[in-house]
């Protein structure tokens, strides 16, 4: 009896399991690199939860920080500049048209 208590309590506990992948990568001039993730969760209790997004993080190869619209601006190595704008958009702005990449930085949940 103790034991299938057990297994219902263990049960019920929320169970996540993320999943991130790198979807672009820059070096910035001061040598961190400006990393973009496509990152999913799963959480399955009672019923299923699913979050999912891109986010930027900012990192020295140790730790890293999230970058939005409170980071300011970040200059690349190859001159560009980054930054998060209101509309929750990474913008890589650069003189050539071809050079400027804009990712939208979101999340989102599902419930099943």
């Amino acid at each position: 009896m103790l034991l299938f208590l057990t297994l219902i309590l263990y049960s019920l506990q929320d169970r996540c399991h993320t999943s991130r992948y790198i979807n672009r990568k820059w070096k910035l001039a001061d040598g961190r690199s400006l990393i973009v993730y496509d990152w999913t969760e799963y959480c399955h209790v009672y019923a299923g939860k699913q979050t999912s997004g891109t986010s930027a993080y900012i990192s020295d190869g140790t730790k890293e920080d999230i970058f939005d619209k409170t980071s300011g601006t970040v200059k690349l190595a190859d001159g560009r500049t980054a930054y998060v704008g209101e509309d929750k958009y990474l913008r890589v702005m650069s003189d050539n048209v071809e050079k400027i990449v804009t990712i939208k930085l979101y999340s989102h949940i599902d419930f099943w």
